[in-house]
């Protein structure tokens, strides 16, 4: 798919970190311009070693709110994830990073999943 397209291409992972392998794999193989990372769940510890230990594509998609849930997260939680990932991660190895939900937010009432993607926008001002 990656090389079908002059768009860029982000694989986004959802529900928790990836066994070793098939995030290796993604790294190496997919040809995505961008891995997406769920750190909204528990092990998102789990999803740090991989980058650490397995390193990332060129851009990355941070998976920070919740899309299976209908509380609406703060922008200031939002930005804390961020925070919480660039002390382990620096971002400015990064040519880009994405600010996401953790996967679709198809299955939300249109008024939840909207405002999670308005407090999305709203934490670029925080974090700046």
């Amino acid at each position: 798919v990656a090389d079908a397209t002059d768009a860029d291409v982000v694989v986004q992972t959802s529900y928790g970190a990836l066994d070793e392998k098939l995030y290796a794999h993604l790294v190496d193989e997919a040809g995505a311009d961008a891995l997406g990372l769920d750190l909204v769940a528990g092990d998102r510890d789990d999803t740090v070693y991989n980058v650490q230990e397995f390193g990332s594509t060129d851009s990355l998609s941070l998976g920070l709110v919740d899309g299976q849930n209908t509380l609406v997260e703060e922008p200031e939680t939002i930005a804390e994830r961020v925070e919480w990932f660039e002390s382990q991660i620096p971002a400015e190895g990064f040519d880009r990073t994405y600010l996401t939900p953790n996967t679709e937010l198809f299955y939300l009432p249109a008024n939840k999943y909207r405002a999670k993607l308005s407090a999305l926008a709203a934490t670029s001002e925080v974090l700046e």
